[in-house]
C-alpha cells in the first residue's frame, strides 16, 4: 500500500473535495491559493506529480488540472470520510415520516426514499417485500455534469432496466451496517457510486435502501444521511 505523509494526504483530500464541489479539474496553484496550504507552488506540483504517479488522480485530456480516480475516492473514504450527524432539518423530515401513522408501512419507506433523494440530490434505490423494487430521483443525477455523456446515460438506462436483478443480489449480501461501493465495486454501474444499508420496518417490510449517484458525490453528506437511516431502522 502507498505510504503518504500527512501533508500529501491533506493535499489529496483538498483536490477531491474541490472536485466534488465544482466538477472541474483542479490545479496545484488553485489548491495552494484557495485552500491556503502552507507549501510552496513547487512542492504542490511535486505532490500533484506523486499522486498522479501513484494513481490517486489523473489528467483529463482537455485540461491542465487533475481529477480523482476511483483509487483516490476510495482512499478519501477510508481516511477522510466525516462521521457526522445529518443536519437538524434532515433529521426532522425523516423522523416525521417514520412517525406518520396515516399511511401503510410500504408507503412510509417509499416517502422516505423520495425525501432522501431530495436531501441528497441523488437517486435512491429501494427493495421492498416481497421481491418488489422502487427507485426515485433519477432526474437528480441526470442533471449532473457527468451525465452529459450519452454513453453514461445509456448505462444508467441499463441500471434501471436491471434494477430488480441487481437489488435481489444486493439483498443477499447486505449486512446491517452502511456500505459504500465506488465505481467498479458498485453492483449497479461502474459509472456510479452507491451508499446502502438494510432496513426493517416490520416483519413484512424489510430490504435495502440507499443513495445512487455519480462517483463524484458528496460522500460525507450522503453517508451521514444513510447512517442516520441505519440507526433508525436497525
Amino acid at each position: 500500500m502507498t505510504q503518504m505523509d500527512s501533508k500529501k494526504k491533506a493535499f489529496l483530500s483538498r483536490i477531491i473535495e474541490e472536485y466534488i464541489k465544482t466538477a472541474k479539474p483542479v490545479g496545484s496553484k488553485y489548491i495552494v491559493e484557495k485552500c491556503k496550504l502552507d507549501i510552496s507552488p513547487a512542492t504542490a506540483r511535486n505532490y500533484m506529480a506523486f499522486l498522479e504517479e501513484e494513481g490517486f488522480i489523473t489528467a483529463p485530456h482537455t485540461s491542465a488540472g487533475r481529477i480523482p480516480t476511483e483509487k483516490g475516492y476510495s482512499f478519501y473514504i477510508a481516511n477522510f470520510l466525516k462521521d457526522k450527524d445529518p443536519d437538524a432539518k434532515q433529521v426532522q423530515t425523516i423522523d416525521k415520516l417514520l412517525k406518520d401513522k396515516s399511511v401503510q408501512k410500504e408507503e412510509v419507506i417509499k416517502n422516505i426514499a423520495k425525501t432522501v433523494a431530495d436531501l441528497s440530490e441523488q437517486a435512491v434505490v429501494l427493495s421492498l417485500s416481497p421481491n418488489s423494487f422502487f427507485y426515485t430521483g433519477i432526474s437528480n443525477i441526470l442533471k449532473k455534469p457527468e451525465f452529459a455523456d450519452l454513453n453514461i446515460i445509456y448505462d444508467l438506462g441499463d441500471v434501471v432496466d436491471q434494477l430488480d436483478e441487481v437489488m435481489s443480489h444486493v439483498n443477499d449480501f447486505m449486512r446491517n451496517d452502511v456500505e459504500i461501493y465506488v465505481g467498479k465495486d458498485n453492483p449497479f454501474s461502474d459509472n456510479c457510486s452507491a451508499i446502502l444499508t438494510s432496513y426493517s420496518l416490520n416483519a413484512e417490510v424489510r430490504g435495502v435502501i440507499g443513495i445512487l449517484g455519480p462517483v463524484r458525490m458528496d460522500y460525507s453528506k450522503n453517508y451521514s444521511i444513510v447512517k442516520y437511516l441505519n440507526k433508525q431502522f436497525n
